[in-house]
C-alpha cells in the first residue's frame, strides 16, 4: 500500500482560493436579497410574470446559499484534515526525534 502524502502547499492555496469566494458569494447573496422587485404594473401578465419572477429569485437565492455552505463545510473540513495531518505529523517527527536521542545515547 502506497503512504498516503498531503501536499500541504496545495491545501493551504485551496483554502486560500476559497475565503475570498465564500465572501464574495455571501456579499451577493446579501446584495440580492436585499433588491427589491422590478415594479412590472397591476396588468394580468405582468401580475403572473411577478409571480414567475419571484419565484426564480427565491430558487436561485436558496441556491446560492446553498453554495455557500457547501464551500464553508469544505474549508472547514479541510482546515480539520489539515489539523490532524500536522498533528501526527508532528507526533510522527518527535518519536524519530526521540529514537534518535535513545540510539545515541546507546551507542556511547
Amino acid at each position: 500500500m502506497t503512504p498516503l502524502r498531503i501536499d500541504l502547499k496545495s491545501v493551504d492555496d485551496f483554502r486560500a482560493a476559497l475565503t475570498p469566494l465564500i465572501q464574495e458569494l455571501t456579499d451577493t447573496l446579501t446584495d440580492l436579497s436585499a433588491a427589491k422587485q422590478p415594479p412590472l404594473g397591476l396588468f394580468e401578465d405582468a401580475k403572473l410574470v411577478a409571480s414567475h419572477h419571484q419565484t426564480l429569485r427565491t430558487e436561485h437565492l436558496g441556491r446560492l446559499q446553498q453554495l455557500v455552505w457547501a464551500l464553508i463545510a469544505e474549508r472547514d473540513g479541510n482546515d480539520e484534515m489539515l489539523a490532524g495531518y500536522l498533528a501526527a505529523h508532528s507526533a510522527a517527527v518527535d518519536e524519530a526525534t526521540d529514537l534518535a536521542k535513545g540510539n545515541e545515547t546507546g551507542a556511547k
